[in-house]
């Protein structure tokens, strides 16, 4: 039998805060993207994509080191604020 010792990691305040600020800018993206893709084209729409997936990456890493129920409540936030910021563009 394996046993594994647990490390409780440390939650930080500030990765929360972090994490909220990726959610929202992921938001923004979203709300902004048919806009700009109108607008400026093709290639506007790949660095959208490209900004999103780094901040989606970087959401991923700091949820990590968030608490995991305020994290969860956070990337919930972030995901229902995505979808609704499509229905006023």
């Amino acid at each position: 039998m394996t046993h594994v010792a647990a490390h409780p990691i440390e939650a930080r305040p500030s990765t929360t805060l972090w994490l909220a600020l990726a959610g929202a800018g992921l938001a923004i993206l979203t709300a902004a993207g048919p806009t700009l893709h109108h607008r400026l084209g093709g290639w506007a729409l790949i660095v959208l994509f490209a900004v999103g997936a780094l901040a989606a990456y970087s959401a991923a890493r700091l949820g990590e080191h968030a608490d995991q129920r305020t994290a969860l409540l956070v990337i919930l936030a972030g995901a229902v604020a995505m979808r609704l910021s499509l229905l006023f563009v």
